[in-house]
């Protein structure tokens, strides 16, 4: 029995839902943790792309999906999202999900006070986790409920307030044959020795507790809120896999938020145009920047991180040579620990070892690591060495199987 999770290690856009689809495999379940359909994950599969923001990305591997009661869940994205998977593959996702009956729901009200804020991606995830913590949420039991909550119960008075509950409702009923006590399902699919793969949203850096406060997101990014945010105890998970980039990137549409490793302007496009960096979610265009050892130092910590998966090493294809930041210069003082308030990482100064790139040798779908040009071996090690951590694979494309397994 294996109980895994699945983390970003730095921003978010990791390359998670790659990563997750390609891991399926192995699993029995597939359990998302936290997030919204603010969270974005991009699988390639066969030539097809799919965007994922709630469904668990071992879907296409027709493997048990599990949606937990940490998500919040907008209804008519789910929806959405459930008839274009059957529209592009061909079969109904419902067949394999279940969703935890303590979902809290995303309300249109939400939304629409979402889009006024300028860092929000206007999904209305921060208004739903609010009202959450007011205990002024409704979740989507409630919804499948209406006629048996108790007059007493404060959650009838906020249903009355709702605009649109008839269509609310109806949007539940499509799923009322998925929703169910996934607490207990996951129990006991563990206790009969199933593996379980939790899929975690966003990355560490945005975590609403050890991330880059205030530039955050309103969830638990890391792996104790796969604990959580489910309802397992966090002694049942035994392995907990950390993703990268081989670079750093960051989303917001102002750039207030400090990235103490951003590179110049022309290679800052540059990168964004190989990587695609832009948001799967709001298409805004992610800033970029080199490794940063100390924030992916930090989530290794703070995760309790076992292995490492690089992503997009055949981005450096372009390049003659490559810089790894592997410590911060803080007011002068040298250090190698990631500070998560943000005024402290604006004076951050990066601090850089150069290395030797590969221009002109293409790694890009490269299968086997045997395959890869010497200076991408020397700069994985490197970083291996750096982050005292194992590095278990590498992505070198998009597609599901442009994987390599580091032996």
């Amino acid at each position: 029995m294996t109980v895994t999770v699945v983390v970003g290690a730095q921003y978010g856009d990791e390359g998670k839902g790659k990563i997750v689809d390609f891991l399926s495999k192995d699993y029995d379940i597939i359990a998302r943790f936290d997030g919204g359909d603010n969270a974005g994950h991009t699988l390639v599969v066969n030539k097809i792309t799919l965007a994922l923001h709630l469904i668990p990305s071992g879907i296409l591997q027709r493997k048990t999906c599990v949606i937990g009661s940490s998500v919040k869940g907008n209804l008519e994205a789910a929806i959405k999202e459930c008839r274009n998977i059957e529209k592009l593959f061909g079969f109904d996702p419902r067949k394999f999900l279940y969703i935890s009956d303590c979902m809290h729901v995303v309300l249109p009200e939400y939304v629409e006070e979402s889009k006024k804020d300028a860092e929000s991606t206007g999904k209305g995830i921060k208004q739903c986790a609010s009202k959450k913590y007011l205990r002024e949420g409704i979740r989507i039991d409630d919804l499948l409920n209406l006629d048996k909550i108790d007059d007493i119960d404060p959650t009838k008075t906020f249903i009355k307030n709702i605009k649109g509950i008839e269509d609310l409702v109806k949007q539940a009923e499509y799923f009322k044959d998925n929703v169910t006590n996934t607490s207990y399902l996951l129990n006991e699919a563990i206790k009969s020795n199933k593996d379980i793969l939790f899929e975690g949203a966003q990355g560490t850096g945005l975590d609403i507790n050890h991330g880059q406060y205030p530039f955050v997101t309103s969830s638990d990014c890391v792996a104790g809120g796969a604990s959580t945010g489910t309802g397992i105890g966090p002694n049942l998970i035994n392995k907990v896999i950390g993703i990268a980039k081989v670079y750093t990137t960051r989303v917001d549409r102002d750039k207030n938020s400090p990235l103490v490793t951003q590179t110049d302007p022309e290679l800052d496009e540059l990168l964004r145009k190989a990587g695609n960096e832009f948001g799967s979610t709001t298409g805004r265009p992610r800033r970029c920047g080199w490794f940063d050892v100390p924030l992916v130092k930090h989530s290794i910590r703070v995760n309790g991180i076992n292995e490492l998966i690089l992503t997009k090493l055949d981005i450096f294809d372009y390049l003659d040579e490559i810089k790894i930041c592997t410590h911060y210069n803080v007011d002068g003082e040298i250090t190698d620990i990631y500070p998560t308030n943000a005024s402290t990482q604006r004076r951050s100064i990066p601090i850089y070892e150069t290395l030797l790139g590969w221009k002109g040798r293409s790694t890009e779908g490269t299968r086997y690591l045997r395959q890869l040009p010497g200076n991408a071996i020397g700069y994985i090690e490197r970083l291996q060495e750096l982050l005292d951590v194992r590095i278990s694979y590498i992505s070198t494309g998009a597609d599901r199987y442009e994987t390599i397994k580091v032996e």
